[in-house]
């Protein structure tokens, strides 16, 4: 016997999120009270870490916002709205899961800068391969404005060939020597310390 009653799918609720938040923080944005800058990080993994480096490395509170408790459409939105008014730059995570969860994100931010960091099996179930994984995740890159910049892994060639025709610019970060910025060394002493020497260009 039906109760009447029908579930929507992810990517409605997704759609969902979008309507009921993204339509205020639109008109917010546009009369300019938002943040100068809005930066949002999706990918299988690294998005937390990512999310709160660029934070770090662009001045911390009270300055910048850093939306990474929770990556859901529901929770990056909640969390953009308690920042958004004071700061002048806000760094977000966003899950590229359940089909549509990245088109609210875009539609409610309006990123300046996406970040993709890397296309995995983490949701098998919904997406069956990485390539489909990161044709999810590069709808964020598509949904920048013709100013905007996708920084996108060139170690991953799923995500390479997914943002192959964004009209934003894309700058490609890994250990290819075809990389903007590319990745020379790394070593990880005993006591835990990561050092990076990075290379860009011709240096």
């Amino acid at each position: 016997m039906s109760s009447g009653f029908t579930q929507k799918s992810p990517s409605a609720r997704a759609r969902g999120a979008a309507g009921s938040f993204g339509k205020v923080f639109s008109r917010a944005l546009g009369c300019d009270t938002g943040p100068e800058t809005v930066v949002v990080v999706t990918g299988s993994a690294g998005k937390t870490t990512a999310t709160r480096l660029l934070a770090h490395l662009l001045g911390d509170p009270p300055g910048i916002g850093c939306c990474s408790f929770g990556n859901e459409p529901s929770d990056v939105i909640q969390q953009f709205r308690r920042q958004s008014f004071r700061s002048r730059a806000v760094v977000a995570e966003a899950t590229e899961y359940p089909h549509g969860s990245l088109d609210a994100v875009a539609a409610a931010l309006r990123p300046d800068v996406a970040v993709l960091t890397i296309a995995g099996l983490d949701h098998y179930t919904g997406f069956r391969d990485r390539d489909a994984v990161a044709v999810e995740m590069s709808r964020l890159a598509k949904a920048l404005p013709a100013g905007g910049v996708a920084i996108v892994n060139g170690d991953d060639l799923a995500i390479m060939a997914a943002t192959s025709d964004i009209t934003a610019r894309r700058v490609v970060f890994g250990a290819a020597a075809s990389s903007d910025y590319r990745l020379i060394d790394a070593t990880c002493r005993p006591i835990g310390r990561l050092t990076l020497a990075v290379g860009h260009g011709a240096d």
